[in-house]
């Protein structure tokens, strides 16, 4: 389950997660800032499934595990209409 977040420019996932996915993240060295301030990260391409489909997603792992997964817009909000109301969110392929 992910956080949607139209704010965010890449999904974030938390360190715990990184044994969650068979892909192997690789480290960069470099940080990452965002609202709760800044990370070192490892990059990955994972594989989720959103609206019915399997997809290919780029993310980052942060080196801490108290944040939420968060879905970002790169590889995603290109390929998918989504429109919130007050209780759901619907996700649909585009065209």
């Amino acid at each position: 389950m992910f956080l949607v977040d139209t704010g965010a420019d890449i999904t974030t996932l938390p360190n715990y997660a990184r044994c969650l996915f068979e892909e192997t993240p690789i480290k960069c060295y470099h940080e990452m800032y965002g609202a709760g301030g800044s990370s070192r990260v490892w990059k990955s391409l994972i594989t989720i499934k959103l609206a019915g489909e399997w997809i290919p997603v780029r993310c980052i792992f942060t080196e801490h595990d108290d944040i939420p997964f968060i879905l970002g817009r790169l590889d995603v909000f290109g390929q998918f209409n989504m429109r919130f109301d007050e209780t759901e969110i619907h996700i649909e392929r585009q065209g």
